[in-house]
């Protein structure tokens, strides 16, 4: 994994029209002897550009296994 790197997601109805865009980006990355830790923030934003919410979430790679904190990945407010 590399800082700075970017992808996105977009959304689309059943008309094929985009819904909306998610940006991802890896803010930070870390090794140690055994394991990778990096930080995604990421950025909704819908089909008229407006940011819906952002957020940022951990994921470490240790092993043959993957650790996402999936909890981070939706602010406090969609899950209400």
């Amino acid at each position: 994994m590399e800082e700075g790197v970017t992808f996105r997601y977009t959304m689309y109805n059943k008309k094929e029209k985009a819904e909306g865009v998610t940006d991802y980006i890896i803010s930070e990355v870390s090794y140690d002897s055994s394991n990778i830790s990096a930080t995604f923030d990421l950025k909704f934003t819908d089909n008229k550009g407006v940011e819906i919410y952002n957020s940022d979430f951990k994921i470490s790679c240790s092993d043959n296994s993957i650790k996402i904190d999936y909890d981070c990945l939706f602010p406090t407010q969609m899950m209400q």
